[in-house]
């Protein structure tokens, strides 16, 4: 496997914020692609039935991201991530 490949694996679990694990990296100590692999982990387990809870919509996923989990994830690839997914909820909400 290549370097970035490992970091994702490795570090996907880091935030920005320092209270990831398993090493306890902060912003630049965390690669970009570990940074979006972890934003990519989060959204994806609250966007699934999982273990009896029931998926949340991408838009209240990315309201739990931002206020329940404030300052893990940097907030320009939440931004992102959020203009990726929720664009067909707007749509949907403006029909």
């Amino acid at each position: 496997m290549n370097e970035t490949s490992l970091a994702i694996i490795r570090d996907h679990h880091e935030r920005v914020n320092g209270n990831g694990y398993p090493r306890g990296l902060k912003r630049a100590e965390i690669s970009r692609s570990a940074q979006v692999g972890g934003l990519c982990d989060i959204y994806c387990t609250l966007t699934i039935d999982r273990n009896g809870r029931a998926a949340l919509p991408p838009y209240l996923t990315i309201q739990v991201m931002r206020q329940e989990m404030k300052d893990a994830f940097d907030e320009r690839l939440l931004g992102i991530l959020e203009g990726i997914t929720c664009a067909e909820d707007v749509q949907q909400l403006v029909l």
